[in-house]
């Protein structure tokens, strides 16, 4: 049994979930640091420990101390998926499955890649539409875009980034 192949669930001092950690480092921090304490173990397998002691494997361990834990929340990348999830997979101009998204005034007209900009559209109607604004192909819009825009939750690092070398 490696110890760095088996994952060890890690909870905060409130019982908040963090990330989890391999086998090698639980043991480090409950027996060797004190730092935590064993929730859930294993009770079908034991280890000895250097000095001959049975321990018991951890399965869910919890901080002993509050870990501070760096959220930054920000708005999600645009992505032809998030426009299809955000509309429901329905064709802003047929009200039919979409399968693709539209771009409400044409990026070869200024338009960008944003969420307010775009539409799920099936094939036939991206087709029709082409390169012209919804007015100019007769196509009304049945739905506004929302202005919901997906926010990503994600741990900050403090440590800093490598730069990509320049040639």
């Amino acid at each position: 049994m490696s110890l760095a192949l088996i994952q060890v669930r890690v909870f905060n001092a409130s019982y908040e979930e963090l990330s989890p950690t391999t086998l090698a480092n639980a043991i480090k921090l409950v027996a060797v640091q004190g730092r935590a304490e064993v929730i859930e173990a294993d009770e079908e397998q034991l280890m000895l420990t250097a000095k001959g002691e049975p321990f018991l494997i951890p399965k869910v361990i919890r901080m002993l101390e509050m870990l501070r834990v760096p959220f930054v929340y920000s708005d999600e990348y645009f992505s032809k998926h998030g426009v299809l999830k955000r509309d429901k997979h329905t064709c802003g101009y047929c009200g039919k499955a979409a399968t693709t998204h539209d771009h409400i005034l044409p990026k070869s007209r200024g338009g960008l890649d944003t969420w307010e900009n775009s539409i799920s559209a099936c094939l036939k109607c991206n087709q029709k539409k082409a390169d012209r604004t919804p007015e100019e192909a007769n196509m009304p819009i049945l739905y506004a875009p929302d202005k919901w825009v997906p926010q990503r939750i994600y741990f900050r690092s403090d440590k800093p980034r490598r730069r990509k070398k320049t040639k």
